[in-house]
């Protein structure tokens, strides 16, 4: 049976399709291989059915299961020439076709131009602006208009208001408010915008926050006072507002309110009755405001270093009032009570007294008592302990007490005598319990601070011959009388630095002459130390009057010292800053000064036949008040 062609043979069909594109050599071996195996792969599957229905038993042939010997008796010749009909050939080619037909598509595929779907409006759209962007001109053409619009914009104030609104932004407003009759601040005036709210402060300011920007009303309100409404345009930032005064349509209570010593009017004093509130003018005259329906109110009344009071009043009775401040520091003094030395404070109408240090009994007279610049810290010595050393001498206990709380004992010697309050440290000198003389340790120069409960030693000496305090450094004479210590004159700071050797020779006596002069009195003669000036011991005339002046500072440039050298007495303030001197009161009797109870207010002791009082002193005026009877104690003074 003669074979019919088969295509596949030879040049792949890819060849004889008019039109189809060139392929590549190797894609063409590709596609004949492919062919031949597919043409054997039909011929085994063809043999393999002829041979089931030869047997008359059908059978589900697997592609490895073609094989031409399985016909029977037949020869490899025979059986092709079996195979070679026309049903066959025609199914082998369709085969072949298809899978050509596969193979020219994924060739197509490969070397064929790609073709895009057209594009939608957005994704133009989108391609145009990247291209757009892409061009450096373009892009500088629309940063130039952007900014440009937004300066446009930004010029208009609603508009520019609304897109930083939109961008979160607020603004605030700043108001002060005052009385339209006292002219002063008013405190507790509610002010309002836009559903926000604040109330002024002791000094009439108000701030209200988180407020839209653009128009807004101000509304400024509070019982006793009519009300005040203000369109305005909210910027960005605090906004601060012109003041405003606003007119008192209620009930008013007027107080006038002065210092208990010097007598003269109080400024900036604040009294309160609820939600009502008023300062005092610099003469002391306070202007309370209520409602209308008020007849009775209680009132506080305040003001900076004073006791706060309470007040009734009744404004159908008592329309205005007065009142004196008792300033708030403490009088720290000695009181004899049921034999007993205790140490008392009290406010210097005697008022709210109270025992700060309880005596124990054993105390003599023989006591000292100082205050703290601070007023908050007192020392006291005293043979309160009744200790005794081994030569059973009575030893003085020197305990710093707290006003508000607790008792340090920081030392206990033979003699103890206090030189200075600087800071938060007590300067004091101690005489060691059962040293003998001629020993460097006899005497010792200590600083002791309270805050941390700790003490410097600044010098020590068999003697010294003079110890004195000036503008916040100690001053002290080295003796001679111990052979191995040199004896000079030094100066150094309470925390025991920047020591510096004075004059190096010995001094007998050191006394503060003036405010910024020592006199000493020296083997080679008198001596004369400028505080302020230029570090040298010169040499000097013997001063006519010698006393050791103890200028007792308020903090400020005020300084208040005694003159005893004639009789009566002199009480003194000296200006730091002007360099003048004048005298407050002339009294017989005086003793130094205590303490300063505030800047203006100071305590000085006058001790006679007939009384042991402390009085309190106004430095502007010179009026005085006797504060309480004491016990006649010893204060800060120089050693010599």
């Amino acid at each position: 049976m003669t074979q019919k062609p088969k295509k596949g043979d030879g040049q792949p069909e890819n060849a004889q399709v008019p039109g189809a594109p060139k392929l590549s050599a190797a894609l063409l071996a590709e596609l004949a291989a492919h062919n031949q195996a597919a043409h054997g792969k039909i011929l085994a599957k063809t043999d393999k059915k002829i041979k089931g229905e030869a047997a008359g038993a059908p059978k589900t042939l697997e592609a490895n299961e073609y094989s031409s010997n399985d016909v029977p008796g037949a020869t490899p010749e025979e059986t092709n020439d079996q195979l070679a009909s026309p049903e066959n050939d025609a199914a082998v080619d369709d085969i072949v076709r298809t899978e050509s037909d596969q193979l020219l598509a994924q060739s197509d595929a490969v070397t064929q131009p790609k073709t895009f779907a057209k594009r939608g409006f957005w994704r133009s759209l989108g391609h145009f602006f990247a291209r757009w962007w892409g061009s450096l001109w373009a892009r500088w053409i629309t940063i130039i208009v952007i900014v440009g619009a937004a300066i446009a914009l930004g010029s208009i104030p609603t508009t520019r208001y609304a897109i930083l609104n939109f961008l979160g932004i607020r603004a605030s407003v700043t108001v002060t408010v005052f009385d339209s009759d006292t002219r002063l601040p008013l405190k507790n005036i509610q002010v309002e915008a836009a559903g926000q709210s604040s109330f002024t402060n002791i000094n009439g300011l108000a701030k209200v926050t988180h407020l839209r920007l653009g128009k807004q009303t101000v509304t400024i309100k509070r019982f006793g006072y009519k009300t005040v409404s203000q369109n305005i345009v909210a910027g960005w930032g605090s906004n601060p507002l012109q003041p405003f005064y606003i007119v008192a349509t209620g009930s008013q209570y007027t107080l006038k309110v002065t210092d208990y010593v010097s007598g003269t009017g109080i400024a900036n004093v604040e009294a309160d009755s609820g939600q009502a509130s008023a300062t005092s003018d610099k003469n002391g005259i306070v202007t309370l405001t209520l409602d209308n329906d008020v007849t009775q109110a209680d009132v506080t009344v305040q003001a900076a270093n004073y006791r706060t009071e309470q007040l009734h009043i009744n404004l159908l009775s008592t329309p205005a009032g007065s009142l004196n401040l008792v300033p708030s520091a403490k009088e720290i003094y000695a009181a004899k009570q049921n034999n007993i030395y205790n140490i008392v404070a009290s406010d210097i109408d005697g008022k709210n007294q109270s025992v700060i240090l309880a005596g124990t009994g054993r105390e003599n007279a023989n006591i000292a008592l100082t205050v703290n610049p601070a007023h908050d810290h007192a020392a006291v010595v005293s043979t309160r302990d009744t200790i005794r050393d081994g030569d059973n001498y009575l030893l003085n206990t020197l305990s710093v007490v707290g006003l508000n709380g607790g008792t340090q004992t920081v030392v206990r010697a033979e003699q103890i005598k206090l030189i200075d309050w600087i800071g938060t440290r007590l300067v004091f000198e101690e005489a060691a319990a059962g040293v003998s003389a001629s020993n460097s340790q006899r005497y010792k120069l200590i600083a002791y601070d309270y805050n941390t409960n700790t003490q410097v030693q600044l010098a020590n000496a068999n003697q010294f011959n003079g110890i004195l305090s000036a503008q916040g450094q100690i001053y002290y004479a080295v003796s001679s009388t111990d052979p191995t210590i040199h004896a000079a004159f030094w100066r150094v700071k309470p925390d025991g630095s920047n020591r510096q050797n004075l004059y190096n020779n010995e001094v007998w006596a050191a006394f503060r002459t003036d405010f910024n002069a020592i006199t000493m009195q020296s083997p080679a003669g008198w001596l004369l130390y400028a505080i302020n000036g230029n570090g040298n011991v010169q040499p000097a005339s013997q001063p006519a009057n010698i006393q050791n002046r103890f200028y007792l500072p308020n903090g400020s440039t005020q300084n208040i010292w005694i003159d005893n050298q004639g009789n009566p007495a002199n009480v003194n303030i000296y200006d730091s800053a002007t360099g003048k001197n004048k005298t407050l009161i002339s009294q017989i009797g005086l003793s130094a000064p205590a303490y300063w109870l505030n800047g203006a207010t100071a305590v000085y002791r006058v001790t006679t036949a007939q009384q042991t009082a402390d009085y309190a002193v106004n430095t502007s005026n010179g009026h005085t008040k006797k504060i309480a009877d004491v016990v006649n104690t010893s204060g800060l003074a120089p050693a010599n």
